[in-house]
């Protein structure tokens, strides 16, 4: 194969890669718009911010849209070679069709490991870094951002005060604590306090008052311990903390949120099979991109003039469905260890070289290089 010809091959694949990547990418970012706008207004994070939280959504899309961008890329980049006679001319010359099938091969070598790093790290890495940046808007806003007169949603909480002090506490608060047991509670002051760990937003209330709605249990604030009474000059002043007000959890408590690595080297036994299957399920959605070969060119087998218009989806069919049943299997074995992790990926690995060395096969034995679509 000539040197040009490669080149041309090569750069006709990545411009429509590239094409379909920004389409389908572009297609996603703008329908999360409007829930990250509503985000970023409710939580006052500031539209200079939005851009980046936009940018931060693409991730998610992108270990299945490569795949489908690459299958679609190598595609049409066959069916017009085949279509201009120019695998025909290759073939006269003694280019073998192996010599393409493999070059393909290797692009999809290649966009399988960066779409393992983006599925292992990279879009972990994102996912924290989004949510760590809402949190610490949306903290901030609470603690210097409440407005008197307007009903606040923190959490399991409601708070509306009526009027907001020079040093920016509420004075004559109402809060219902929802979910599980319901609580009205009724304060003269509401105050802010940042923890030092910067893990939440704790609420300090003076002069309050709660009471259960029907049917509660008629304990207050599980988990939260009612400071002891004291007195400050002449004036009797009780007070509770509502804490964690604004959570902002740990990252290990996250599967999206963790990489491969850590979720592998992880000592909890809790979760260790939701663990092992979050790893399984993100290895063999990064080895979509090796079913590309394969299923390009069962592709331009298929395609004729009676054909055309529903090949390339048949096979956008056929390499999502490996997905599908590699996921069922996943259910149904439930992998435990690295070592569950290792047996269903290498099982998946070798049925993936099996089908492409008999698509390959079929390809040299049906004459696909001809040009079908000419009247």
């Amino acid at each position: 194969m000539s040197w040009p010809f490669l080149i041309r091959f090569i750069g006709s694949v990545f411009s429509r890669l590239l094409l379909v990547l920004a389409i389908v990418v572009g297609i996603f970012v703008t329908e999360k718009a409007g829930g990250l706008l509503e985000t970023v207004a409710v939580n006052q994070v500031g539209l200079a911010n939005f851009p980046i939280l936009l940018t931060w959504e693409a991730p998610r899309v992108l270990s299945l849209a490569a795949p489908i961008a690459l299958l679609i890329a190598v595609y049409d980049t066959l069916l017009r070679l085949r279509e201009q006679n120019e695998l025909v001319a290759l073939a006269s010359f003694g280019v073998d069709i192996a010599v393409i099938f493999g070059l393909v091969i290797v692009m999809a070598a290649i966009l399988q490991l960066l779409n393992l790093w983006i599925v292992g790290s990279f879009l972990p890495d994102t996912t924290h870094a989004q949510r760590s940046l809402v949190t610490a808007y949306k903290s901030e806003f609470v603690r210097h951002g409440l407005s008197p007169r307007t009903f606040h949603t923190l959490d399991n909480y409601v708070v509306v005060a009526r009027n907001k002090l020079a040093d920016g506490s509420l004075a004559d608060v109402f809060i219902h604590e929802h979910g599980g047991v319901d609580h009205i509670v009724t304060a003269k002051k509401a105050s802010f306090t940042q923890q030092d760990d910067n893990e939440f937003v704790t609420l300090l209330l003076e002069d309050f008052t709660y009471q259960s709605l029907p049917g509660g249990s008629g304990d207050a604030f599980q988990g939260r311990s009612p400071q002891s009474q004291r007195l400050e000059g002449n004036e009797y002043r009780r007070t509770i903390r509502m804490n964690r007000l604004v959570k902002m959890a740990p990252r290990e408590n996250y599967l999206e949120e963790t990489t491969i690595w850590e979720l592998l080297k992880s000592s909890s036994e809790s979760s260790k099979i939701d663990r092992m299957k979050e790893v399984t399920r993100r290895i063999i959605r990064s080895m979509l991109c090796l079913l590309v070969p394969a299923s390009a060119f069962a592709g331009l087998m298929i395609t004729n003039r009676r054909t055309q218009s529903i090949a390339l989806p048949t096979a956008c069919g056929l390499m999502l469905s490996a997905e599908l049943v590699t996921a069922a299997i996943m259910d149904w074995t439930r992998p435990s260890d690295i070592r569950d992790v290792a047996v269903l990926s290498g099982a998946y690995l070798m049925g993936i070289a099996v089908i492409t060395v008999l698509c390959y096969w079929v390809t040299r034995h049906q004459g696909v290089l001809k040009a079908q679509l000419a009247n």
